[in-house]
C-alpha cells in the first residue's frame, strides 16, 4: 500500500472557484481582451483599424466574434483551454493582460452548462463543443474534443478569427440579459475599461450597438498642469498623472490601467493612499467632498504580465506587489500636491472658475504632452468679508471671444475677464447710467 494522499481536484470545485469571485460584465470583458491579444498578434499595439469584435446577448444564448485572426490548433491543444498557463510555451502576447490562463474557460462556465468555440486562423479551422455537465462527471480526463472544419457551412465563414456561443444558460445570467439595465452597464463598462483599444480604431458592437471610448480626462490651461512622473521597478513602466477635473465626488479618485486595461477606478481608500492606515502613515486624509476634483492616473506596462500587479479577476491591484509599493509612494506625493490646491477653495464658484478657465485633455492624449513632477496650479483670489453691497453677476459667452478679451485684459482666469468687462461698461457708459 502506497504513503500517498490524494489531493487531486475535482471539476465542480474547479468551475465553482473560479466563477464566484468574477462579475459578469468582467467575464465577458475577459473574453474581449482575448480577442485584442489576437488584434496585437496581426498588428503590434498600435494601429486595429478593420478589426472588430461583436457580442450578441439575447434570453437564450451569449456569442462574441471577431476578426481578429483566430488561434492555431497547436495553440488549442497545448495552450488556450489548459487551465493555467503552461511555462514556457512561447504563446503568450507582447503587452497583454493574459497572466493566469483562466479568463476564457472562467467566462464560459460562469456563462452557460454548453458552450462552443470556433477558430479559424490560416489553414486550421476547428470547432471545439463542451457539454459542461456531462464533461463535470467525466473524472480524470480535463481535455475537451475538438472537430475540423473543411466547409464555409459554419459561424466564420472564411473570416479568419474566433467565434464563441454560450447556451444553456444559467439561471443568474438568463436574468441579467433580460435587463436593458445590465446591457447598458456592460456597454459603459467595456467602454471605460477598454477606451485604450478603442482608441485605436477597434470596433466592438453589443447587440449591433457600436461602442465608444470613454472620456476621462483631466483639466489644464497656463496656470493649470498635472503632476507626472515616469519610472521603472521590477520590469514594469510605471506613469503616474494627478490632476483636476470637472467637481463629481463618484468620478473623483484613482484609476489605475494595466497594459492599458483599466483594473481599479474611482478608488478612494486607503488601497490607493487616502486616509493612511493600512501601509503606514500616507499623511493624506480621508477622501472629503472638497476634493471632489481629484483625478489621478495610474499605467503600468510590461511586454510580460506577470510583472503587472493586477489580480486575477482583472479588477484590482496586488497591495503587496514590490512595484504598486513603489508606485503608491510616488502616488501619495501627487496626491497630497494636488490637494494642497483644492483645499484653497472658498466656495464653489471659484471652483467652476477653475473649470471654465481650462480645457479637458483625454487621458489618452496625455503621453503627447510635457509635464514634470510638480503640480502646477494657480493662486485662488480669496473672496473675503462678505459685504452686503455686491452681488454676483454670471452670464455664458462664446469661448473664442472670451479667449480674446482674456488677451486684450492680460488677465488668465474667466472671472477676471468678466470682472474686466464689467469695469470696462461701467467706465464707459457711466454718464448715461
Amino acid at each position: 500500500m502506497s504513503n500517498i494522499v490524494s489531493a487531486s481536484p475535482t471539476k465542480d470545485f474547479f468551475i465553482q472557484m473560479l466563477t464566484k469571485d468574477i462579475k459578469l460584465e468582467r467575464a465577458i470583458i475577459d473574453l474581449i481582451d482575448n480577442s485584442i491579444d489576437g488584434a496585437k498578434n496581426l498588428r503590434g499595439d498600435n494601429d486595429f483599424d478593420d478589426l472588430w469584435i461583436k457580442i450578441k446577448i439575447d434570453d437564450s444564448s451569449f456569442s462574441i466574434e471577431d476578426n481578429c485572426g483566430g488561434f492555431s490548433l497547436d495553440v488549442a491543444k497545448n495552450y488556450a483551454f489548459m487551465f493555467g498557463r503552461p511555462e514556457g510555451s512561447g504563446h503568450d502576447v507582447k503587452h497583454s493582460v493574459g497572466r493566469f490562463g483562466v479568463g476564457m474557460k472562467r467566462a464560459l462556465f460562469k456563462m452557460g452548462n454548453q458552450f462552443e468555440v470556433e477558430s479559424h486562423h490560416q489553414e486550421d479551422h476547428f470547432l471545439v463543443t463542451v457539454d459542461v455537465n456531462a464533461w463535470s462527471k467525466i473524472g480524470g480526463d480535463w481535455s475537451f474534443e475538438y472537430e475540423i472544419i473543411d466547409k464555409n457551412n459554419n459561424d466564420l465563414g472564411d473570416v479568419e478569427g474566433t467565434f464563441i456561443r454560450v447556451t444553456n444558460l444559467t439561471q443568474d445570467v438568463l436574468d441579467e440579459f433580460s435587463s436593458e439595465i445590465f446591457v447598458r452597464n456592460l456597454r459603459d463598462e467595456i467602454e471605460r475599461t477598454l477606451s485604450f483599444s478603442l482608441d485605436k480604431q477597434l470596433s466592438i458592437y453589443i447587440n449591433d450597438i457600436k461602442l465608444n471610448k470613454s472620456g476621462l480626462s483631466l483639466l489644464q490651461y497656463d496656470e493649470l498642469k498635472p503632476f507626472c512622473k515616469t519610472f521603472d521597478v521590477g520590469g514594469v513602466n510605471v506613469k503616474i498623472y494627478a490632476g483636476v477635473g470637472k467637481a463629481s465626488p463618484d468620478d473623483a479618485g484613482w484609476y489605475i490601467y494595466c497594459n492599458d486595461r483599466l483594473v481599479l477606478e474611482r478608488d478612494k481608500t486607503n488601497l490607493t493612499g487616502w486616509d493612511g492606515r493600512r501601509f503606514g502613515n500616507s499623511n493624506v486624509q480621508k477622501f472629503h467632498h472638497i476634493y471632489a476634483m481629484f483625478r489621478g492616473f495610474v499605467f503600468f506596462s510590461s511586454d510580460n504580465s506577470k510583472l503587472l500587479p493586477m489580480t486575477t479577476t482583472k479588477t484590482g491591484v496586488d497591495s503587496n506587489s514590490k512595484v504598486f509599493k513603489a508606485a503608491r509612494n510616488e502616488m501619495i506625493n501627487a496626491m497630497s500636491q494636488v490637494i494642497t490646491f483644492l483645499k484653497t477653495f472658498n466656495s464653489d464658484e471659484e471652483r467652476n472658475d477653475v473649470i471654465t478657465s481650462s480645457e479637458e485633455v483625454d487621458i489618452i492624449q496625455l503621453s503627447n504632452q510635457t509635464y514634470d513632477s510638480r503640480f502646477k496650479y494657480p493662486t485662488i483670489n480669496k473672496i473675503g468679508e462678505i459685504n452686503d453691497s455686491l452681488t454676483t453677476v454670471s452670464f455664458k459667452a462664446d469661448k473664442k471671444d472670451v479667449d480674446k478679451s482674456k488677451k486684450f485684459f492680460h488677465v488668465s482666469a474667466n472671472r477676471e475677464v468678466g470682472e474686466k468687462v464689467f469695469e470696462y461698461f461701467i467706465k464707459s457708459e457711466s454718464d448715461n447710467l
